[in-house]
């Protein structure tokens, strides 16, 4: 189901995730960024608007379709710990005091 108002304040808060990632100069700057970081917040909000919509569920399908996210969520969560573990211990092996000198060592023409 479509919500036009919900897409028109998508565009908006699209517009002030740029915003926030190019910052305009000066005090204008300023007060622009204090506004665009409602964008994140809003674009969560809508996303569980939309996740858990409930018109035609029974409460069993509701509990087991919250299971089911919250599972892929806890994977996800686990996943990414694992990753960013492995690249700690990577750069801390390695003797890297950044992420940035590990990945330039790694791309050096000598390592490929």
């Amino acid at each position: 189901m479509r919500n036009i108002s919900l897409d028109v304040v998508k565009i908006i808060m699209a517009f002030f995730v740029v915003c926030l990632h190019m910052p305009f100069p000066g005090e204008l700057g300023t007060y622009v960024l204090i506004i665009a970081r409602i964008a994140v917040p809003c674009f969560f909000l809508i996303s569980g608007f939309f996740s858990y919509q409930t018109a035609n569920l029974s409460k069993e399908d509701l509990q087991t379709k919250r299971k089911n996210k919250i599972k892929k969520l806890i994977l996800y969560v686990i996943g990414f710990d694992a990753f960013y573990a492995l690249v700690f211990l990577v750069q801390y092996w390695s003797g890297m005091e950044t992420f940035g000198q590990l990945f330039d060592q790694i791309s050096h023409p000598k390592f490929l």
